[in-house]
């Protein structure tokens, strides 16, 4: 598979969930909702194991910083 950081967006924008997101925005007031995608935690963590099971993972966890809350998290699922 091709984990660009393009592709893992993509993906996680395929996943999103707009009235999780719009929830969990008001449970982070701190951080910024443009930050936020809205991926459910059980969805993350899927999406986690599948992509730890491929080498060309290391150019999504090496390019640092990300952009999005979910990233950081499908990150350290990942690890």
């Amino acid at each position: 598979m091709d984990f660009t950081v393009e592709n893992v967006k993509s993906k996680l924008f395929e996943l999103q969930d707009l009235e999780y997101k719009a929830f969990h925005s008001r449970l982070m007031p701190t951080i910024s909702p443009e930050t936020i995608i809205g991926v459910r935690t059980p969805a993350l963590r899927k999406f986690a194991k599948e992509m730890a099971k491929y080498e060309d993972v290391e150019m999504f966890m090496q390019d640092l910083p990300h952009e999005f809350y979910e990233e950081n998290n499908l990150q350290g699922f990942i690890i």
